[in-house]
């Protein structure tokens, strides 16, 4: 599943037992939030009825080597902008705020679950605590990578029409998955930057080249 599944809860950090507030059907935005949920409540229904052993990890934002920016993957994306000397564009006004974790640590995470019974029927946050606003994430992208890069910003309706909303906060409450399977997070939000910089620049020919990264 997704953070995206919490849409416009009022808590925070997200905790699974919030109850979770739709936006309006009117605004695509919340299209794809809307589908996680729906997968949920399929999966739990499959468990309740067919005995499936069905865990529900809503993921808060993973970035990682091999990672493409297309689909509104922020990381890689300014890190590429970064490396290219582009702009490096935030979408808003940059105070959003994201948690970021490594994908190595999901994947563990994942399997971990997967062998762990407490588990099954139960929905569980899975990212990092630390949260950091995209303002301060294209900083980072910048002084990590020693880009000469500009920062840039551009509204939200030039990209996505006048009707797209934002989640202007994501943070995960990860309690429970520490409690299930002893979660923590490995990577500080540079090694992630960093990682991410390593693989592209030795996979640079292609990453360079790429018109729909």
């Amino acid at each position: 599943s997704s953070s995206e599944v919490y849409v416009r809860c009022p808590t925070l950090p997200f905790v699974e037992t919030a109850d979770v507030v739709i936006g309006r059907s009117t605004s695509p935005r919340w299209l794809y939030g809307a589908s996680k949920l729906a997968n949920e409540f399929e999966a739990f229904a499959y468990a309740r009825d067919c005995g499936l052993q069905a865990v529900a990890a809503r993921f808060f934002n993973i970035a990682g080597p091999r990672q493409a920016g297309r689909y509104g993957m922020i990381l890689p994306r300014f890190v590429r902008q970064a490396l290219l000397g582009d702009d490096i564009t935030i979408y808003g006004d940059g105070e959003q705020i994201r948690c970021f974790c490594h994908v190595s640590t999901l994947c563990d995470a994942v399997l971990d679950l997967l062998d762990c019974p407490a588990a099954y029927g139960q929905v569980v946050n899975l990212g990092s605590s630390a949260p950091v606003t995209l303002r301060d994430l294209a900083e980072r992208v910048k002084a990590r990578t020693g880009s000469s890069s500009r920062i840039t910003y551009t509204p939200f309706e030039a990209v996505y029409g006048k009707d797209y909303e934002d989640m202007a906060r994501r943070r995960p409450d990860t309690s429970k998955a520490k409690a299930l399977v002893g979660f923590e997070t490995r990577f500080t939000l540079d090694d992630i930057i960093d990682d991410v910089a390593a693989w592209m620049r030795a996979h640079w020919d292609r990453i360079a080249a790429e018109r729909d990264f």
